[in-house]
């Protein structure tokens, strides 16, 4: 296999590169987006949020969550599933969608125009998949990460992997 990346080790460049991302959005790209005056979505460094304490899926976004269907060309079908125990918090167009553990094989699949995992406990526990594109894992198994954002340039990025 001389010469060639194995899947781990690309999505273990992906994961450096997607902090590099984070940390260069964090201090240059908004700045240089107001002065441009564009408003096109990227990659955002959220700081960790205040504890959560529900324990459920919020009831008002239960509508979007998808059954089999394809997601609209400006809409992300975002599933997880959890290979061990984790615990997400995640906010889809800015509204908190799930606060909650999961068990070994839940699975949840919502469809918005942009997510932030706002928590992510157990990290390496959780498959992400975008509109048919595996994601991640965003950290090692037991790591926590905050401020994972999932959008339309995430996307595109990862298709380059």
């Amino acid at each position: 296999m001389d010469g060639e990346w194995s899947r781990a080790e690309r999505l273990s460049v992906y994961g450096i590169v997607v902090a590099a991302m984070g940390v260069a959005a964090t201090l240059f790209v908004p700045e240089f987006r107001r002065s441009l005056g564009l408003q096109q979505p990227g990659l955002r460094v959220v700081l960790p949020p205040a504890p959560v304490l529900s324990t459920r899926v919020d009831q008002s976004v239960r509508s979007n969550m998808s059954p089999a269907g394809s997601p609209t060309p400006q809409t992300i079908r975002l599933t997880i599933e959890a290979s061990e125990t984790a615990w997400v918090t995640l906010k889809a167009d800015g509204a908190t969608v799930m606060s909650n553990e999961l068990n070994p094989g839940q699975r949840f699949s919502f469809e918005a125009h942009d997510f932030e995992f706002r928590t992510i406990g157990n990290a390496g526990a959780l498959k992400v998949n975008a509109n048919g594109i595996m994601l991640g894992p965003f950290g090692g198994i037991h790591q926590v990460v905050h401020g994972i954002v999932i959008d339309q340039i995430a996307i595109q990025n990862a298709q380059h992997l």
